[in-house]
């Protein structure tokens, strides 16, 4: 699978400043870590970043 593509059972995280789901704005490849980081956003404006591959998966915010 490339880290381009989004798993179909991969759901977008919830927004954790108003609870909507966010939709994916951009995919990253961090070689060193061997992970991709997906980019997601909520129409809030909170942009949240989800990172995934060799190690388990994470989800962290950003500051707004």
């Amino acid at each position: 699978m490339s880290f381009l593509t989004m798993r179909l059972d991969e759901d977008p995280p919830t927004c954790q400043r108003c609870g909507r789901r966010s939709r994916l704005v951009g995919k990253m490849l961090d070689p060193k870590k061997g992970e991709t980081v997906r980019m997601f956003i909520c129409e809030c404006g909170e942009l949240t970043k989800r990172a995934c591959g060799s190690a388990p998966d994470r989800v962290f915010q950003t500051a707004s």
